[in-house]
C-alpha cells in the first residue's frame, strides 16, 4: 500500500470518526432534548396531580362541612319540633284540665238548681196537699 493510499485511509478514518463523533454529538443533543421533554411533562403531571389532590380535599371538606350544617339544622328542626309537640301536650292537658274543671263546675250548678227546684216542687206538692 502505498503512502497515498495510507493517507486517504487515515483521512477516510478521521472523517468518518468525525462523523460518527458529531452524530453521537446530535444523537446526545436529542436525547437531552426528549429528557428535557420528558422531565416537563413529568413536572405538568405532578402540577395536575397535586390540582387534582387539593380540588378533592376541598370538595371533601366542603361535603363534611356542608353534612355538619345539615345534621345541625335537621338536629334544631327535631329540637323545635319536639318542642312544639310538648308544648302541645302540655296545652291540651291544660285546657282538658279546664273542661274537667269546667263540667264539674256545671254540673255543680246543676246539682244546685235541681236541688232547689226538687224543693220548689216538693213544695208545691205540699201546698197542693194542703189545700186537698
Amino acid at each position: 500500500m502505498s503512502q497515498l493510499d495510507l493517507r486517504q485511509l487515515q483521512q477516510t478514518v478521521h472523517s468518518l470518526r468525525d462523523e460518527l463523533e458529531k452524530s453521537a454529538a446530535n444523537i446526545e443533543r436529542e436525547v437531552q432534548k426528549e429528557r428535557a421533554k420528558a422531565a416537563e411533562e413529568i413536572q405538568q403531571l405532578k402540577t395536575v396531580t397535586q390540582a387534582v389532590r387539593n380540588a378533592l380535599e376541598d370538595s371533601r371538606h366542603q361535603a363534611d362541612k356542608l353534612l355538619q350544617q345539615t345534621q345541625m339544622t335537621m338536629e334544631n328542626e327535631n329540637r323545635q319540633l319536639r318542642e312544639t309537640a310538648s308544648a302541645l301536650r302540655d296545652e291540651l292537658e291544660r285546657q282538658k284540665q279546664a273542661n274537667i274543671q269546667l263540667i264539674d263546675r256545671v254540673e255543680q250548678e246543676f246539682g244546685k238548681e235541681r236541688r232547689s227546684l226538687q224543693e220548689q216542687i216538693q213544695k208545691l206538692r205540699d201546698q197542693l196537699e194542703m189545700k186537698s
